[in-house]
């Protein structure tokens, strides 16, 4: 039941975000970036794992943008490959997204697949068209609560 509170009170930040200036440098509408950080299992028998990721995002208004994720999630003797479209609000320079994805991965001969829901939220700090965003989110996936935090560098252009 929390899951959807969370989800309802970052939807409704969506509706009514007020509009702010692209921040993605000045009035650049796209952004790139790379994540490096940590994955951590919120259950019994989750680790901690390294993350490695890359986004893009398109600004379609002042405030909003949308765009695309890929993440490596490097566990203990297989990756994790997460593919997904983030929807970004940005309030001045601290932003929240929602991410629906899809999470691969394969142990030995066998393949999964799973829906991935993800809401985050980050600050960008700018130095001209370049970016540092130190970022946390949560991942709901197959039962399961993960917690991902890292920073990521990125470019407006």
């Amino acid at each position: 039941m929390k899951k959807f509170v969370v989800l309802f009170v970052l939807m409704i930040a969506f509706m009514f975000g007020t509009a702010q200036k692209a921040t993605c440098g000045g009035d650049n509408k796209n952004h790139i970036a790379v994540f490096n950080g940590l994955t951590n299992g919120l259950y019994t028998g989750g680790g901690s794992y390294y993350s490695l990721g890359f986004d893009y995002e398109r600004h379609l208004t002042e405030s909003l943008g949308i765009g695309g994720l890929l993440e490596f999630v490097f566990a203990s003797g297989y990756t994790q490959t997460i593919i997904g479209v983030p929807v970004f609000e940005h309030f001045g320079d601290f932003k929240v997204l929602v991410a629906p994805a899809m999470e691969f991965y394969s142990i030995g001969d066998v393949s999964y697949s799973y829906f991935l829901f993800r809401a985050g939220a980050g600050y960008d700090f700018h130095a001209g068209t370049f970016s540092i965003t130190p970022g946390i989110n949560v991942d709901f996936v197959n039962s399961h609560v993960l917690l991902v935090a890292g920073i990521s560098i990125g470019i407006g252009f």
